[in-house]
């Protein structure tokens, strides 16, 4: 059977995903019918190429089962037997730093918890800050350790790259400067070294913009800049794989081939050379060690004279990485990777047929070679957004319908922006060649943010995909896609089903987001530290429910409020005239339009009354018919201060004061739905409340599988749907893609 590799890896990948959403159950069930399916092989002589698939599927099951049980009980459940309330001692060498929040997390290896070795990883988080380097030795003596991503379910995206463990200290710790450095050293050296090349003469806002792309660290991008990417689809240009990779291959063997002419093996060599180097400065993310792998294989290929197919490379590679650790398969940018690359393998050659018609008609070559340059880039950029889409869809809780509008006025400048940025890097120590190209990075940066802005505020730019029945149709019809793209792509009819199995799941996508967004009611909570700061949307209703926040996290409401296209808000509810609840008014009211607003009794001062719409009322208690369905009930006072919203089955009870005394409202307000506080839990019996969101800046852990904290988050959204089912997605910016 031909390209038996992709008959493998499709159903490993299929596998692990199914393994990592329903654990042992599910592998039970898989290795049981594995078995059985694998009997007709055995049992029928002439072997034909269905018998084979199915074999070949059946034993890549059984492989993988194997694989995920032997990672499951030798790494990752003894490093969950490690979390406890009790202090350690940890004592590590620094592997990677992060700051975020106000907060510094250091991510230590080769760990010991009380002088025992582990083979995991840790990721220490502490209020202090030391200035060290990489390899240097951490000692913490106060450290509590938890599963990492336990309080807000991200521990797919900490499994998936091999980190199960967080720690918390609050006392002060030692560092010992190592005496030798590993490659991880010279490698975050060179990040350093193009982070501060462009921050010479580039602005900090679109040097990180710059830097993000030509390194994947996205960590210091503006956060309503990497919102506005987001919602507008060219998130993807920062999850740097197989398209940055193939630019920089593609030029350094174009410079090789003209320096050493008939030399193909030094020019391969160097080249897998820069792949491994490449791949070490990017921080061997998902993404890029699957471009990495898949390129290695195709220049391997070269060397020893075999044509390598592309095709088999790629499921090569994302097979590679998965049996190596299984929790890889939940990585985001593992995933957009694979299916951009997979889309522009199958449709970039019948696409790009068209303008190769044009080659006799145009005998200008030069002016040949840019239309066909631009052309592809265009294209690959417009099919990698539509092929990642799914993920945005399942992942996010969201699709950009504009991304295809967006990649094709960005892609060609964000091609031409990391080829410049990356020759500006190479010249920065020559002022007078790096500034002019500086100047032309800067122009490209701010017309692709610019561009991005405008796009992500269009009317519709951005639909709603959580409701769970349209999750399971867009999964289903995407592994149809991958069978019809596997069975039928060497023919003309195989194509034509590709491209209209591409086309009905993003009609399906469409279509069930326009007829699921407006049902129901979603609540979007931001991050805005010591403060509940809350949009509400019903059918009928938009409103913001502002208790404040610390003045500098106000853009993390405003990039909620900022998807309400039109600006208008029917509501503003501010509970109190202090700095931690009243502290986003001016803001809000500058920004925004609303048609009625609630304040309470207090005096607020003239720079905010003289905002106010006429419709403004001045109360510390109110009962409000919002629309048909949904009531809001306001009780604002020294010994309680909350909200309470009822909308058919679904019930809420928002705290401005966490401290707040139930005894002195009724008894349904302690149960319902969802309960929304901030910075710590009331004291009340918490189990009539099914879901529970805690608005804190501070490092809270908390073991219940039904509490979110939006301190890991930048938002958290819940969603509940006239059927009664409800979903919860989060949106986090401390994310590396």
């Amino acid at each position: 059977m031909s390209r038996p590799y992709i008959c493998f890896g499709t159903a490993v990948i299929v596998s692990m995903l199914i393994f990592c959403k329903l654990g042992f159950i599910s592998i039970v069930a898989i290795t049981v019918a594995a078995f059985v399916c694998c009997v007709p092989f055995f049992i029928f002589r002439n072997k034909n190429d269905i018998l084979n698939s199915i074999f070949i599927c059946c034993l890549s099951l059984l492989v993988s089962s194997s694989v995920f049980i032997t990672k499951t009980v030798t790494d990752y459940e003894p490093a969950v037997a490690l979390v406890s309330e009790e202090k350690r001692s940890l004592c590590g060498t620094l592997c990677e730093y992060e700051e975020a929040y106000g907060k510094h997390y250091y991510t230590i290896t080769d760990v010991r918890v009380n002088s025992t070795e582990i083979r995991q990883k840790i990721r220490v988080c502490s209020d202090i800050y030391r200035n060290a380097e990489i390899d240097d030795i951490f000692t913490f003596t106060d450290a509590v350790i938890y599963e990492l991503g336990a309080a807000s379910g991200n521990e797919a995206s900490y499994t998936a790259e091999n980190i199960y463990l967080g720690a918390y200290t609050q006392e002060n710790f030692q560092i010992t400067k190592a005496e030798k450095h590993s490659v991880r050293y010279y490698t975050n050296a060179v990040r350093e070294f193009i982070s501060a090349a462009l921050d010479k003469n580039i602005s900090p806002r679109y040097s990180a913009i710059i830097n993000g792309m030509l390194t994947g660290d996205t960590s210091e991008i503006k956060n309503h800049d990497l919102m506005n990417f987001r919602y507008s689809g060219i998130a993807h240009m920062f999850a740097v794989s197989g398209f940055h990779l193939s630019l920089w291959t593609g030029i350094l063997s174009s410079c090789l081939s003209r320096i050493f002419r008939n030399k193909h093996l030094l020019n391969n060599c160097i080249c897998i050379i820069f792949i491994l180097f490449f791949m070490a400065v990017t921080g061997f993310s998902k993404s890029v060690i699957r471009a990495g792998v898949m390129m290695l294989i195709f220049i391997a290929g070269k060397m020893i004279r075999h044509e390598s197919d592309p095709l088999n490379s790629l499921f090569i590679s994302a097979t590679a990485i998965i049996l190596v650790n299984p929790f890889a398969v939940m990585s985001i940018s593992l995933q957009m990777s694979f299916l951009a690359t997979l889309g522009i393998l199958i449709l970039s050659t019948p696409v790009a047929e068209p303008i190769k018609k044009l080659k006799d008609k145009i005998s200008f070559r030069p002016l040949y070679r840019f239309i066909l340059a631009l052309y592809s880039t265009v294209m690959i950029s417009v099919i990698a957004s539509l092929f990642t889409m799914p993920v945005s869809a399942l992942s996010f809780g969201y699709i950009s319908v504009a991304a295809p509008l967006t990649n094709l006025l960005c892609a060609f400048p964000a091609q031409l922006l990391m080829l410049l940025s990356g020759v500006y890097v190479t010249l920065s120590g020559i002022p007078f060649l790096a500034k002019p190209i500086a100047l032309i990075c800067t122009y490209l940066t701010k017309f692709i943010t610019d561009t991005s802005a405008h796009i992500a505020t269009m009317n519709h730019s951005v639909m709603d995909t959580t409701a769970p029945v349209l999750q399971i149709i867009l999964m289903a019809v995407l592994i149809l896609m991958m069978i019809f793209i596997i069975l039928f792509r060497e023919s003309n009819k195989g194509l034509m089903i590709t491209l209209f199995s591409t086309a009905a799941t993003i009609a399906i996508v469409a279509v069930c987001a326009i007829s699921v967004q407006s049902s129901g009611i979603r609540i979007s909570v931001a991050d805005v530290g010591n403060g509940t700061s809350v949009v509400l949307h019903t059918s009928d209703t938009d409103m913001i429910i502002s208790g404040g926040g610390s003045s500098y996290r106000d853009y993390r409401l405003t990039n909620i409020a900022d998807t309400e296209p039109s600006g208008s808000y029917d509501m503003l509810l501010i509970p109190r005239n202090t700095e931690t609840e009243s502290g986003y008014t001016y803001s809000l009211l500058n920004r925004y339009s609303f048609e009625n607003c609630i304040f309470s009794d207090d005096k607020y001062p003239a720079y905010i009354t003289d905002f106010l719409p006429e419709n403004t009322v001045f109360t510390d208690n109110c009962n409000i018919q919002i629309d048909t369905d949904t009531t809001l009930i306001y009780n604002n006072s020294e010994a309680f201060s909350g909200v309470r919203i009822i909308s058919g089955k679904f019930t809420c009870t928002i705290l401005f004061r966490p401290l707040s005394d139930f005894s002195v409202v009724p008894e349904d307000w302690a149960k319902g739905s969802l309960l929304i506080t901030r910075q710590s839990l009331p004291d009340i019996d918490l189990s009539g409340f099914e879901n529970i969101i805690v608005s804190s800046s501070k490092e809270v852990i908390y073991t219940n599988r039904n509490i979110y904290t939006t301190r890991y988050s930048g938002q958290i959204d819940y969603r509940m749907y006239r059927s009664g089912t409800s979903v919860i997605t989060e949106e986090r910016h401390d994310y590396k893609r």
